[in-house]
């Protein structure tokens, strides 16, 4: 895969001496204990980054982040029962700073064009090197993106995505049938404030002005049934 970033290929950790103030801090979020592991061995390797936080899922990571402050969130996006995705939409729905470099099992294009939608600054496979894992973290972390070149290119020409999620037409056909958000959170395993945030996009996306328009919408379009 080649890696599109703008932070200089000839950084490489050093054992120079970085003041706490200045240092990346880096939260590792995978549902996988060994993958967890893994990353906190490479990210302890440069003295750039401080690991402030290892989660296994994203609602703990969530929590993580409202209280303890990440400037750059390293991600899976297959978790539960909060995605990766969500996870990302929550973070901007939330106007959390911390920037966000997914790391997923494969490249699938359209995890790539979601999770940009939803804020990522960065997508990678797990099959990277670890010195290239290392690299983009300090990527992004300046302020670079970090995706295939290939998917870079066809990124800058593709519509805005306006199509339901499958997790928001889930939600959304449990709130056509009168759930109260916090009764959809509970059937899903989510919190009722996910699932307000989740409406929210989803308004937006059908451009409804309410609840009930979406579902209305939605029901026509043949995204939901009755």
């Amino acid at each position: 895969m080649q890696i599109s970033h703008s932070f200089p290929p000839e950084v490489s950790p050093s054992t120079i001496h970085v003041p706490d103030e200045r240092k990346i801090r880096l939260l590792i979020v995978d549902p996988q204990p060994v993958v967890c592991e893994g990353l906190r061995s490479i990210a302890l390797r440069s003295p750039l980054i401080e690991l402030v936080g290892v989660c296994w899922n994203g609602d703990a990571a969530l929590r993580f982040v409202i209280h303890t402050k990440v400037d750059l969130v390293l991600l899976d996006l297959r978790m539960t029962p909060m995605s990766g995705l969500e996870l990302l939409w929550e973070l901007h729905q939330n106007s959390i700073s911390s920037k966000a470099l997914v790391l997923s099992n494969s490249e699938v294009e359209e995890e790539m064009y979601e999770s940009m939608e939803a804020g990522a600054s960065g997508y990678l496979c797990k099959t990277t090197p670890p010195q290239e894992i290392l690299r983009s973290i300090l990527a992004v972390a300046s302020g670079a993106k970090v995706f295939p070149k290939t998917f870079v290119a066809q990124s800058a020409i593709r519509r805005p995505r306006r199509s339901l999620t499958a997790r928001e037409a889930e939600v959304l056909n449990l709130v056509s049938k009168g759930f109260s958000n916090k009764e959809v959170g509970r059937v899903l395993g989510l919190s009722q404030f996910t699932i307000r945030n989740q409406m929210k996009r989803i308004c937006s996306k059908l451009d409804a002005s309410d609840r009930t328009e979406a579902s209305t919408i939605a029901m026509e379009r043949g995204i939901i049934r009755q």
